[in-house]
């Protein structure tokens, strides 16, 4: 088994890499040692499985990118940060599911240089139908109605906001973002938030993985918005 995965490109987002990765029991000598002192303080072995598997995936990506060196830390509010060689020209994004772990890398130029990834599981559909009244908005609930996968990309599309932007799933994303437009044959979602670039893909089992990515003046202003929320104290930080 290996403990890195192999990355690939990400379709319709040039210059990023991304991997998926099973949620099992593996090594972690592949870690750096700022990562493994980060590791040892995890004591839940459901909650180690699922950081390295994470950190896996993002260590084949930035791999990819010419980044592998780079260990992958994490900021205060919990987003991850780069330390090491590449850290000032790459950017790297980790989400889990039940069973799976993925992260996507990406440079820090073009139109949209930071991403955000989240994945989905089909499970999830049920949680999801009991928060899409007070959450989506009325035509995403119309296509959930119509494709339960519309369900699924509504709320990834919003937590891969929130990861590419850096301000939290319920200070921005979660009543900022709407889905305005789903193509499933061709997995593009277009969002109603400028400066950014949304596509998805189903996985054989049900679960779907949402990448979005956003310019820097985007998620300059997300950012904005996002204290401005908070200071009114119009939503929790936590995610």
């Amino acid at each position: 088994m290996r403990s890195v995965p192999l990355a690939a490109p990400v379709p319709g987002f040039p210059g990023a890499a991304w991997a998926v990765t099973e949620i099992v029991d593996r090594s972690p000598d592949f870690l750096s040692r700022s990562e493994r002192t980060l590791f040892d303080t995890l004591q839940a072995p459901k909650r180690r499985r699922e950081w390295l598997a994470g950190r896996a995936a993002a260590r084949s990506a930035l791999r990819a990118l010419g980044g592998g060196a780079a260990s992958v830390l994490r900021t205060d509010e919990g987003a991850p940060r780069l330390e090491g060689p590449g850290a000032e020209r790459l950017e790297v994004a980790i989400t889990h599911g039940r069973n799976h772990a993925a992260a996507v890398a990406a440079p820090l130029t073009g139109p949209f240089p930071h991403l955000g990834i989240d994945w989905v599981d089909a499970e999830d559909r049920v949680r999801l139908l009991r928060i899409a009244k007070r959450v989506l908005s009325p035509q995403e609930r119309a296509q959930s109605e119509a494709d339960p996968v519309a369900l699924q990309v509504a709320w990834g599309a919003r937590e891969a906001v929130a990861k590419a932007t850096r301000t939290g799933m319920f200070a921005f994303a979660l009543h900022g973002v709407r889905v305005t437009a789903l193509d499933a044959a061709g997995g593009t979602a277009e969002l109603d938030l400028e400066g950014s670039l949304s596509r998805f893909w189903v996985r054989p089992e049900g679960s779907v993985i949402v990448v979005a990515a956003v310019s820097g003046v985007t998620r300059a202003r997300a950012q904005r918005l996002a204290d401005e929320a908070r200071s009114r104290g119009s939503h929790p930080t936590s995610e």
